[in-house]
């Protein structure tokens, strides 16, 4: 019974992550973004990213922060064969320091989202 537990609630946290297609932000990133629109829009879909750009803030002696705004778009089921579209605007800053909880030199977050129902 415990491992019948086990193999459920894994399943649910493995699921429970959704996905970002067509980016190359890093796993670890992908979560971030995800938990953010989650969290900021109330919505929980796959993301399909449409753009994205950089701008890079040369702080000091080499230090460089890079300032990116990414577009998603995500599909969330209303009913059987109806999804409602979501246009998910996410600014975010890759900081020239090290990340010593996800082990990787530049520290991710996300600093705001905004959603549009299309």
């Amino acid at each position: 019974m415990k491992t019948f537990i086990a193999v459920i609630l894994t399943t649910m946290a493995l699921t429970a992550t959704a996905e970002v297609k067509g980016s190359k932000f890093e796993t670890y990133q992908q979560n971030i973004i995800s938990a953010a629109v989650e969290q900021n829009c109330g919505i929980r879909s796959d993301l399909v990213q449409l753009s994205h750009t950089e701008r890079v803030e040369q702080i000091d002696q080499g230090i460089q922060d890079v300032y990116m705004t990414t577009v998603f778009e995500g599909k969330v089921r209303v009913d059987q064969m109806i999804f409602d579209s979501y246009l998910v605007k996410v600014n975010s800053v890759l900081a020239d320091a090290y990340d010593h909880e996800n082990k990787v030199w530049g520290i991710f977050s996300v600093e705001n989202v905004t959603c549009h129902q299309n």
